[in-house]
């Protein structure tokens, strides 16, 4: 067979579509690829197609010009989703679906929301007043990265790091939710309750016995404890979140932040006639079943 009648026979077989064979049909340049992230009920989502590199080196210097606005990904433009309202690098931007664009300067990038979902990757959005922009600093001393990828490194209670990675080009945005729980209180509400505490630990079905102390202080803007529960293990602290009148959660501190909220379980105190607090029981939540009881040591 002639061979511009060859090449006629197989553009023409592309152009319509057909297969040349099972495998065939599933060659697809850059991949598409889906992520997401939920931090405190904010689902965060991303759709993108994934190029490699195949070969190619310095990307950033020649795929992908500097100070040429692209979206880091492939044919359509990569979306990012917000369930809810979040703050990006600071920025606040609003619950909704934005497709993704960065400018790669030498002194930080420039990265940018288009609430235009449906674009493709050419030709590149205008500048309009609906976008969102902000700026961050790469890494280009990052390990190497075969393929594009955006993940969620860190997660935090109160956000995460979304991370832009490709051969050894790192960028990371910071991304902050709105918490749904408050768990700070003021100093005059916190007051009732600061001071030395005797507490008496019941057997439950995942617990033994013990007792123990902790005291209760104002950890601006937090209501904390300092818990002495057995004498081999160094003291820790906890901190409560506010739940109802008389009644908090305890909250998990892992290195001075905070990571999660116990709402299973809850402190409820009782309040003097001096408005102090004099006792407090520690129910389980699901089934009331009563767990600690709490005693204000006399003197403190």
């Amino acid at each position: 067979m002639h061979h511009r009648t060859v090449l006629l026979f197989v553009t023409t077989m592309l152009l319509s579509g057909a297969a040349l064979g099972p495998a065939s049909a599933q060659i697809i340049a850059s991949e598409r690829g889906q992520v997401s992230q939920t931090v405190d009920g904010t689902v965060i989502s991303i759709d993108y197609a994934r190029p490699s590199l195949r070969g190619r080196t310095d990307i950033f210097n020649t795929e992908v010009p500097r100070n040429l606005l692209w979206t880091p990904g492939a044919d359509d433009a990569t979306v990012i989703s917000f369930s809810r309202d979040v703050t990006i690098e600071g920025t606040p931007v609003p619950a909704g679906s934005y497709s993704l664009w960065m400018v790669s300067h030498r002194a930080g990038w420039q990265v940018v929301l288009d609430p235009d979902t449906t674009k493709f990757h050419l030709p590149h959005p205008a500048p309009t007043m609906e976008q969102i922009a902000f700026t961050a600093r790469p890494d280009t001393s990052a390990p190497p990265m075969e393929t594009l990828t955006l993940s969620f490194p860190a997660v935090r209670a109160t956000g995460t790091t979304l991370r832009m990675h490709w051969e050894r080009t790192a960028l990371d945005l910071e991304i902050g939710v709105h918490p749904t729980r408050d768990i700070t209180i003021a100093a005059t509400d916190a007051e009732p309750y600061l001071g030395h505490w005797a507490v008496e630990s019941l057997e439950v079905p995942f617990a033994a016995p013990n007792t123990f102390d902790f005291e209760m202080e104002y950890a601006k803007p937090f209501l904390a404890a300092t818990v002495h529960m057995f004498a081999e293990v160094d003291p820790f602290d906890m901190y409560f979140a506010p739940a109802a009148k008389q009644v908090f959660n305890p909250v998990r501190v892992m290195n001075g932040t905070v990571a999660g909220i116990f709402d299973w379980v809850y402190f409820e105190f009782e309040i003097g006639d001096d408005g102090r607090a004099e006792s407090f029981q520690v129910r389980l939540a699901e089934d009331d079943m009563l767990w600690m009881k709490g005693t204000r040591v006399e003197g403190d």
